[in-house]
């Protein structure tokens, strides 16, 4: 299984290593967020069990807010896919989200400058850096 292992010395796409685990679990988290972003539309209000409330919910308020969140963190995700070299793409999704290794078609420091821009992007569309 990697290892989530930044390079420190030389790397201009270092973050801080809670930034880092912070990017890296909004990917593993994009499969979920894309399928939730879908379902959010047809679900029925929420309702708050037990809970007394003065005033009205605003269903359609809520789901929107939700749906603006999540297609925010996704769309960043999209953007920062769409600036590494289509060869790459798929190798550095395998292993963020299923913690594959690198294919044998280039060598693991070209992989891992990859996943490095990738992330560094992401979290750039993201306000994080």
């Amino acid at each position: 299984m990697p290892r989530n292992y930044q390079k420190t010395k030389n790397n201009p796409y270092y973050m801080p290593h809670n930034v880092y685990m912070r990017v890296l679990y909004i990917i593993r988290d994009y499969d979920r967020m894309k399928a939730e972003q879908n379902e959010v539309i047809f679900a029925t209000p929420e309702r708050y069990m037990g809970a007394k409330r003065n005033g009205h919910g605003d269903p359609t308020a809520n789901k929107a807010i939700k749906i603006a969140n999540m297609s925010r963190e996704t769309d960043a995700i999209e953007r920062a896919l769409a600036h590494i070299p289509e060869e790459y793409r798929d190798g550095i999704w395998r292993n963020i989200i299923h913690r594959e290794i690198y294919p044998y078609c280039a060598h693991p420091n070209t992989w891992n400058e990859w996943k490095r821009r990738f992330c560094y992007f992401t979290a750039g569309f993201l306000g994080l850096v």
